[in-house]
C-alpha cells in the first residue's frame, strides 16, 4: 500500500486496504505500507491514521539519501521474495550486508519480520 492524499480520498483504494488488511490478519501475511513523506496524517483516513501510528512503514521521499533508505529498507522488508528478482545492483547490496552480518536476530533466525 502506498498512503498518500490520493490513496486516502479513493473510495476503491480504502476498499482495497481493508480487504488486505483482513487478509493479512487471517493468513498471518505481510502488509506493506510506504508513507509518502509530503502527505500529513491527518488527510489520512482514521484506519489509515492508525496503521502510521502504531506500526512501521517505510518513508517515501524524493531527496537522495531518503531515496536510498528507502530502496534499502524496501528490499530488507522484503528480503528473500525480492532479491532473486531485483535488479543486480540492489543483489549487490543485499549479498553485502549479509556479509557484514547486518541482518538482525529476527532474520537471523528465520522469522518474518512484518514491517507496514
Amino acid at each position: 500500500m502506498v498512503f498518500s492524499a490520493h490513496f486516502a480520498h479513493s473510495p476503491w483504494c480504502q476498499f482495497e486496504l481493508a480487504l488486505c488488511q483482513r487478509h493479512a490478519m487471517d493468513h498471518g501475511d505481510l502488509l506493506l505500507v510506504v508513507h509518502v513523506i509530503n502527505t500529513l496524517v491527518s488527510d489520512f483516513t482514521s484506519t489509515m491514521a492508525a496503521i502510521v501510528r502504531t506500526c512501521t512503514y517505510i518513508p517515501w521521499s524524493q531527496e537522495g539519501q531518503g531515496r536510498v533508505m528507502f530502496w534499502d529498507s524496501l528490499l530488507l522488508a522484503l528480503g528473500d521474495v525480492l532479491a532473486p528478482r531485483a535488479p543486480p545492483y540492489l543483489q549487490r547490496r543485499q549479498q553485502r550486508r549479509q556479509r557484514r552480518g547486518e541482518m538482525n536476530q529476527d532474520e537471523e533466525q528465520g522469522e518474518e519480520t512484518m514491517i507496514v
